[in-house]
């Protein structure tokens, strides 16, 4: 089955990224993504992740239109595929400034309400990797986040206002220098 193919594969070395880079696979991971089988997006969003660890391949990703395309399903109800999404938007995002990115940023922040905790953490660390570029941080102000940080500061899971308040000074980091 396919499925199983996927999970095979999403676990590479350097040589594999290498491999799929080359052989087209990140076009044909962004169909997979496209199509409405959920129960393959979270092993298709896996590798796009796991391709984008090489630098080369992040620009590949971006032109071939990975990005909207991720930030669509962000809102999965399947437990793995948020996490899976996020982990690529953060492989993706750690290179350059990517415009399209910039419209993950709700839905992440978004995320960071969500009962599970590894999904909080690693749409923590995409928002992260997207915030490090100015254009992030002046779509953070136009976004209204410091309100939404403001409103999980008072939830009363500590974790969540950790990230709250990380979410907070890196939407504020580029005034105060």
């Amino acid at each position: 089955m396919a499925v199983d193919e996927l999970a095979k594969i999403t676990t590479m070395n350097d040589l594999g990224q290498m491999n799929s880079l080359h052989s087209n696979a990140i076009p044909a991971l962004i169909l997979i993504l496209k199509l409405a089988k959920y129960s393959i997006h979270a092993a298709a969003a896996h590798m796009l992740g796991n391709i984008n660890l090489l630098k080369q391949a992040c620009s590949e990703s971006v032109k071939e239109g990975a990005l909207p395309v991720l930030v669509n399903l962000l809102d999965s109800v399947d437990q793995s595929t948020p996490t899976c999404i996020c982990r690529a938007l953060q492989n993706i995002c750690s290179t350059q400034d990517h415009a399209q990115a910039l419209d993950a940023i709700l839905p992440l922040v978004c995320l960071l309400s969500h009962k599970s905790i590894s999904i909080k953490v690693t749409a923590a660390s995409a928002l992260s990797k997207i915030y490090t570029y100015v254009s992030a941080a002046i779509s953070v102000k136009n976004q209204r986040i410091v309100p939404v940080a403001t409103s999980l500061l008072q939830l009363n899971d500590f974790k969540v206002q950790i990230l709250a308040c990380l979410l907070y000074l890196s939407s504020s980091s580029h005034y105060l220098s």
